[in-house]
């Protein structure tokens, strides 16, 4: 039942603290009149930082879920032996397909 539950906080940590830290970035270099529709720009642009970054390891929390390997750090040194760095990202092209429909 809590499987993998560790892999999910150790994603949750760096994923917040970098959408945190990209969207002042951002809003403050592009939204300098407070304009709503760069307020939402700035949001997605810090989003799409913050999964690129944190996305191998909710790669390697799947695989762990799935029973494929017994911990965070063996399942992504698996996947890099294995694949190299696609296999780290692999399905992350479905990301752009889901952010440019919403």
């Amino acid at each position: 039942m809590f499987k993998s539950s560790s892999a999910v906080i150790v994603r949750i940590i760096p994923f917040s603290a970098i959408e945190f830290y990209s969207f002042e970035f951002y809003k403050y270099h592009f939204n300098k009149e407070r304009n709503f529709s760069k307020n939402m720009l700035c949001g997605a642009l810090a989003g799409l930082n913050a999964i690129t970054l944190t996305f191998p390891l909710d790669v390697a929390r799947t695989r762990m879920a799935c029973n494929r390997d017994s911990n965070l750090i063996h399942s992504i040194i698996n996947l890099y032996k294995n694949d190299g760095i696609r296999g780290l990202y692999k399905g992350y092209s479905l990301v752009f397909i889901v952010f440019l429909n919403n």
